[in-house]
């Protein structure tokens, strides 16, 4: 009986949906099918589902509510006028440089083309505090243009007023944005270039200070109320930015931004109770 008892514990562990402070992930592990490492990348060719959805996971750690609140992240987005992916990395090295001389911070990169096939950065950067991130607004697009370098011509390879900075102020942006799918001509890669990476984040060490605390929700049923609140999540989107497919066929990852508390609500005003472990 106890064994019984056990298996059946397992067995509703394997499936579930975990919270954070600014959204939840739906998981479903299968018996036998546990990764022990990966195996050989194949060349880049796009920012593919699998990607996309572990940059919106490795998001989902982070305490965006607290952050946003306290107002010192920003939103920045880093252009030049020739320049391809490895090139425009090694750039951003030197610009990491740069900004962790002067400011103590970590933050998120994504790597995006322009239709002539260059590329350029959309980047969230999370400061100590609100203060350092209004000083660093007037300072960041001068240390782009200093590390872009020059065109054969002479003339700067970056402008700073092609640099767009502005302040985080929802989860709506980030969401919608930095991890969407919607500009899928950004996401594929021109022809001859080997991009590599297409996202990641710097300074983990210092990220470190705004994981968020969360929380598991266990059972089938959570599982699939969940998956079938995101739905409904997204297809209300997609209506709001007026696109002409608003339906949406199938959630696959679950992975998504909003409020834990409203799910929450919702599942109270349901009537269902779940196992819980924070």
């Amino acid at each position: 009986m106890a064994d019984t008892v056990e298996t059946v514990e397992k067995q509703q562990k394997r499936i579930g949906v975990r919270f954070g402070s600014s959204g939840g992930r739906a998981f479903r592990r299968y018996p036998g099918r546990e990764r022990h490492g990966g195996g050989v990348r194949g060349e880049v060719s796009r920012f593919s589902e699998n990607s996309r959805r572990r940059m919106r996971e490795r998001l989902l750690e982070f305490d965006w509510k607290t952050i946003i609140k306290e107002k010192r992240a920003l939103w920045v987005t880093l252009t030049v006028r020739e320049g391809n992916a490895q090139q425009v990395k090694e750039w951003l090295s030197n610009f990491r440089k740069r900004v962790d001389r002067r400011f103590f911070c970590w933050f998120v990169w994504r790597l995006e083309y322009q239709a002539r096939g260059v590329a350029h950065l959309h980047l969230i950067i999370v400061f100590k505090s609100r203060v350092q991130a209004i000083y660093a607004q007037s300072r960041l697009p001068k240390m782009w243009v200093e590390v872009a370098g020059k065109l054969e011509n002479g003339e700067n390879n970056a402008l700073g007023y092609a640099q767009h900075i502005r302040l985080v102020k929802g989860m709506a942006g980030i969401a919608s944005y930095i991890s969407d799918a919607s500009k899928v001509q950004q996401a594929e890669v021109p022809e001859g270039q080997s991009p590599g990476r297409w996202w990641g984040v710097r300074n983990g060490d210092v990220a470190s200070l705004d994981l968020a605390e969360i929380i598991t929700f266990y059972g089938e049923r959570v599982f699939t109320e969940y998956r079938r609140f995101v739905r409904s999540l997204r297809t209300g989107r997609k209506r709001s930015m007026k696109r002409r497919r608003t339906k949406t066929k199938r959630v696959i990852d679950a992975v998504e931004f909003f409020s834990p508390l409203e799910f929450m609500k919702w599942l109270v005003g349901e009537g269902l109770v779940f196992d819980i472990a924070v």
